[in-house]
């Protein structure tokens, strides 16, 4: 009968996962979990079903005495979504974790079957023991974990977003009323084909007295994303002098050769006339704007050039006419962004 058969072949998935299990286990009950979805047998161990990230959804399809939809699921689809739950749980640490994929007829009845085991159909973020979606709507979950790698002195326990430009508005204020006193910021800059950015170890501390400039020591680095390496995502170290950041009072702006700014991130105490203006200024009013020309306080207004001397080998992005062939990520030495994220990435205490 077809009951004796699923029994048959329950016992032979229980003693095949008996060898090979020590093999397979990462925590958790190994206990082999079945169901027949239409003649086909489905089966994974229980750990897959029980992982705090996954919704009970996808075990309740595999308890007995539930009778629901999942008689009437396409088998391939199922066996997928049980096959990214088990990624998501046998995965390393700093990963990225692909979703399944279907051919665009079927991907929306994929999608679906996904989603009522109580996941969603998107890549996840393994940091730590946790999982996550990806948060940014610039950088692809990929192009996040490489972020997240590149910051190898501590370990990333999660990810999230702070402060979008496009969202919360261009004002030096509201960024820091968001970023509150969070420690571990990525600001990821779009800038037409170009995606670049840095990542600031400590947080932005505005100035006691709002006609003045906060400076101090905070570790930094720049990143390319899209648009300057063949390799794609690549770390540009900066000299440590420069591992310092700027925020300008409400009332006050950072001063330097190239004009005015209202953030700095990268500008050394002491340096010479060419490198005064700092590697990233936000809110920059160009010195040669005249003297009717307003202060800019909106943050799309960027100056941004880093050092040919600081450049990895193989950047093939814009380099500037003006100092001898400095990289600038956005495209020329002043531009206006399209739209600035700042994520908090959270270290693992």
């Amino acid at each position: 009968s077809a009951l004796k058969k699923t029994q048959r072949i329950a016992a032979a998935v229980t003693k095949l996962y008996e060898t090979i299990g020590g093999y397979l286990t990462t925590g958790g009950t190994g206990e082999v979990m079945c169901v027949r979805v239409r003649s086909h047998l489905c089966a994974t161990v229980e750990a897959t079903l029980t992982q705090p990230n996954i919704h009970r959804a996808l075990h309740h399809r595999f308890n007995t005495t539930w009778v629901g939809d999942v008689t009437e699921t396409s088998p391939s689809h199922f066996q997928s979504a049980i096959d990214f739950a088990r990624r998501q749980r046998l995965s390393a640490p700093s990963t990225v974790i692909d979703p399944p994929h279907a051919p665009r007829p079927l991907n929306r009845s994929l999608k679906f079957v996904v989603e009522r085991c109580g996941m969603t159909l998107e890549p996840m973020l393994k940091l730590g023991a946790s999982l996550m979606a990806n948060p940014s709507s610039l950088a692809s979950a990929s192009q996040l974990m490489d972020v997240v790698r590149m910051v190898d002195s501590k370990k990333v326990a999660s990810v999230r977003v702070l402060y979008r430009g496009g969202e919360h508005g261009w004002a030096l204020s509201k960024l820091l009323e968001c970023v509150g006193d969070a420690k571990g910021l990525a600001f990821i800059i779009r800038k037409d084909e170009y995606l670049f950015g840095c990542h600031v170890d400590g947080g932005l501390t505005p100035p006691a007295d709002s006609t003045t400039v906060n400076t101090y020591e905070c570790p930094v680095f720049f990143f390319s994303l899209e648009g300057h390496f063949d390799e794609g995502c690549t770390k540009i170290p900066i000299a440590a002098n420069r591992h310092r950041v700027w925020v300008a009072g409400t009332d006050a702006f950072d001063t330097a050769n190239m004009g005015k700014a209202k953030l700095v991130i990268g500008k050394a105490l002491h340096q010479s006339y060419r490198l005064t203006n700092g590697y990233l200024r936000f809110a920059h009013t160009m010195a040669n704007a005249g003297d009717g020309a307003d202060e800019s306080t909106d943050l799309r207004s960027c100056l941004q050039g880093i050092a040919h001397y600081d450049v990895p080998d193989g950047y093939e992005g814009a380099v500037s006419d003006t100092f001898d062939g400095d990289a600038v990520l956005g495209g020329s030495y002043h531009f206006q962004i399209d739209d600035v994220e700042v994520l908090h990435t959270e270290y693992e205490q």
